[in-house]
């Protein structure tokens, strides 16, 4: 008997760190880590099968003005947010994880371009209808996000995490709140051409 007191113990010890070391403490989603090794896994059946994989990244919009304005646990509170939006927001099949300080990404695997604007989408309306509350105001936050699909052009897996957040800053740089597709840029013309 006080074997398998012991072993259960262990084992129970065991499950315990697998998600520490795998999970964001704040959110409960997956860390940077356990997401970038799903990944991997997700590009190699791309490179094997041919499955088509995509990936989201979303940031929250003007993120430092909410922390500063409203304080760090209202800040949590919108990271928190932006979490079960994306939860809720995802396939049964998609992968959530928090990748940044509010920056999250979402694995898409047997998922088209196409496709995947609709889960970006559908998340990004999620996020902008919540209403947070602060101490003395209500307020809302949205999201930007970027999307990008595996290609065999790609060198690997870490270039289509590259191609999301180009994408990403894209949107950025054209208004927030939206999401914006990744494509390659068009080989320059020589001049002797």
């Amino acid at each position: 008997m006080v074997t398998y007191y012991a072993v259960t113990d262990l084992m129970r010890n065991a499950e315990q760190l697998e998600r520490l070391a795998s999970t964001d403490s704040l959110t409960g989603l997956y860390n940077r880590r356990h997401f970038l090794v799903a990944l991997e896994a997700e590009w190699s059946r791309f490179q094997r099968y041919y499955c088509s994989v995509s990936v989201l990244m979303l940031d929250i919009d003007h993120f430092k003005s909410v922390d500063d304005r409203y304080g760090h646990a209202v800040g949590d509170e919108a990271i928190k947010a932006t979490a079960e939006a994306c939860l809720l927001g995802k396939r049964k099949s998609d992968i959530v994880g928090r990748v940044g300080g509010e920056e999250f990404a979402v694995l898409l695997p047997e998922t088209s371009l196409s496709s995947a604007k609709l889960v970006a989408e559908r998340i990004r309306k999620r996020i902008a209808g919540k209403t947070l509350r602060s101490h003395d105001a209500n307020f809302q936050i949205t999201v930007s996000i970027g999307i990008a699909a595996a290609s065999v052009s790609m060198s690997g897996a870490d270039s289509l995490m590259v191609a999301a957040d180009h994408a990403l800053y894209q949107t950025k740089a054209q208004g927030r709140n939206r999401c914006l597709c990744w494509s390659p840029t068009p080989p320059t013309k020589l001049a002797a051409e």
